[in-house]
């Protein structure tokens, strides 16, 4: 290739970018979110974190979008023929999905009376369903649910302090919105998204549940610390459920406790504090789920990003890498990859409870 084509190519690379990110700078340059921050500031903070976190082909614009300085070797050898076009729905997505940047602060003040008044109906409408609850707890999974659950989820206590909470015990977390309490007991941005509350009517019943699935399994997967943490029915058929145990210790594989990621918010029901090993066993589809599984394989779990994200990687004895992460990486589904390199083989995956599966119902 020429020296002036070569030119001419990173011209127009440059000019599409700063294109792109001129308009959106129209866009977002006027007006600040609920904690005063511009939402230009904001905004370009969320490319900067797509970037970084999602897709290692916008390298060479990430480090353009940095420094100002278009690097000429990273473009050349980094962006594709589609790159700009990625680059731009990204950008349109993430101006789409920044919950913060909507955020009403009087919703804060609705979900705390609702809840402090007992009105169940109302506070359904300020909600996002289904409301994840500690595995194995089944999620609340729809306005029903949630009025039928009430009483137990939110107990008299709980909503005693509702009724009398000021707006200053709410904390702004970015994009993960408010949370209430230094527990992060409720998590909203411009909906409820979050209950990290039990009450202790539903600890003992999670505790409970604990109790009964781990003593469902096969006695080589049972003791030892371990705790149901999920479990999946693949497209196959086969069931496949992940186990946890926390080492207290830190291994090199493992996130670390001074990792920024742990001080962060955890969006997740059940929290990691960044020692635990983790378990997945295999059934085939047809298998007698008392009995041993056919493929256990160990890991660990990465957290990566301001979203909190969670990649679960698994290795078997014959070097096969298993991995899935939370949701919101295969548009709101959950997929899991197995790869032995260089074949890599995608599973879709459906949530499910091991309880109802053996016929045990919560």
């Amino acid at each position: 290739m020429k020296k002036d084509e070569i030119l001419i190519i990173i011209l127009i690379v440059a000019a599409t970018v700063t294109g792109i990110l001129a308009y959106y700078e129209q866009k977002y340059g006027a007006g600040t979110d609920g904690d005063g921050v511009s939402l230009w500031d904001r905004f370009t903070e969320s490319i900067r974190r797509k970037a970084y976190s999602h897709d290692d082909s916008l390298q060479a614009i990430k480090e353009y979008y940095d420094s100002q300085v278009i690097n000429v070797d990273a473009l050349l050898s980094e962006i594709d023929t589609t790159a700009t076009e990625h680059l731009a729905d990204n950008l349109d997505r993430e101006s789409r999905n920044e919950p913060h940047m909507e955020i009403n602060t009087s919703k804060l003040e609705w979900v705390m009376r609702t809840i402090g008044c007992g009105n169940s109906k109302a506070l359904t409408s300020l909600m996002q369903f289904p409301i994840p609850r500690k595995y194995p707890m089944h999620d609340i999974a729809d306005a029903k649910e949630l009025q039928e659950r009430f009483n137990e989820i939110f107990d008299e206590k709980f909503r005693k302090k509702m009724s009398l909470v000021e707006m200053s015990a709410w904390t702004s977390h970015g994009y993960h919105g408010y949370c209430y309490g230094r527990r992060g007991d409720l998590w909203v941005t411009d909906k409820l998204y979050l209950i990290d509350y039990y009450s202790p009517k539903e600890q003992a019943r999670y505790e409970q549940l604990v109790k009964d699935e781990m003593g469902s399994l096969h006695k080589s997967l049972r003791g030892k610390g371990w705790r149901p943490y999920c479990c999946f029915k693949t497209d196959k058929g086969d069931v496949i459920r992940v186990d946890y145990a926390q080492r207290k210790n830190l291994y090199a594989d493992n996130i670390h406790m001074d990792e920024q990621s742990m001080s962060s918010p955890q969006p997740q029901p059940i929290k990691l504090r960044g020692d635990e090993i983790f378990r997945m066993a295999v059934f085939t589809k047809g298998s007698n789920l008392h009995e041993a599984p056919s493929n256990v394989m160990y890991g660990y779990v990465q957290i990566t990003g301001s979203l909190s994200a969670r990649e679960h990687q698994f290795r078997d004895s014959h070097g096969r890498l298993t991995t899935f992460g939370d949701p919101f990486y295969y548009d709101n589904d959950f997929a899991m990859f197995s790869s032995v390199i260089p074949n890599t083989h995608e599973t879709r995956l459906r949530p499910c409870y091991w309880l109802d599966l053996i016929g045990k119902k919560q």
